[in-house]
């Protein structure tokens, strides 16, 4: 049991900064490039953005040469943010560039214009396993892979502070008698029945080991 709590109490109650929304998550087994030469821009859509997305999370790669800058939009009904990556970033790193999150859930586009004189390719999914709704276009074509791109929350938060919030999605799309009032009593059974059997478990296999050396010396 107190093995249990010790397990699971730090893994809810640490604080990480949490994914409000991923559009396109990155390659599970293979990973593409979408060139984008100078002048030129690569866009995404349709995606989601959350209230929390306040960071736009995506990977470049400069060819092995001077990372040129690239302006970032975001736009959807009533909604417009960006920003700006300076040149010289090295080549295949992270960005994480802040935006200002939308008032509501959104729909939009993301687009990424090449300032510089030099090309750069944006990290894609190309392996099929990871595609998604979103469709990746460079100069309004449509190209194959989809642009590696997530959004994140702009404060670290613990799993136990959106336990309300998680419990009332749970019932979003649940007939009328699954409330909030029957996920409560539930999980409440599952944080204390789970480390409870687990270890129970461990003691009746601790004395089952235990009694079969006894049993082995009582035969004739």
């Amino acid at each position: 049991m107190a093995f249990a709590v010790f397990a699971v109490v730090p893994w809810a109650t640490e604080e990480v900064v949490r994914p409000a929304s991923i559009p396109s998550p990155t390659a599970l087994l293979e990973v593409g490039v979408i060139a984008v030469a100078p002048g030129d821009q690569a866009c995404t859509a349709p995606f989601v953005l959350t209230e929390r997305s306040a960071r736009a999370a995506f990977r470049m790669t400069t060819f092995a040469r001077r990372g040129s800058a690239v302006a970032v939009r975001i736009r959807g009904p009533g909604y417009r943010a960006g920003g700006r990556i300076a040149a010289g970033y090295a080549d295949n790193a992270p960005q994480l560039l802040p935006i200002r999150p939308p008032e509501r859930p959104t729909v939009a586009e993301a687009c990424f214009a090449n300032l510089g004189p030099r090309p750069i390719g944006l990290f894609a999914a190309a392996d099929g396993r990871s595609n998604s709704r979103s469709v990746s276009r460079v100069e309004g074509e449509a190209v194959d892979g989809d642009i590696a791109l997530a959004f994140y929350e702009d404060k670290p938060v613990s799993l136990v502070e959106r336990t309300p919030e998680i419990v009332e999605r749970m019932t979003a799309f649940r007939p009328d008698p699954v409330g909030t009032w029957l996920l409560w009593p539930l999980l409440v059974l599952v944080v204390l029945g789970v480390p409870l059997a687990m270890t129970w478990a461990i003691g009746a296999a601790a004395r089952a080991d235990g009694d079969e050396p006894s049993r082995r010396g009582a035969q004739p």
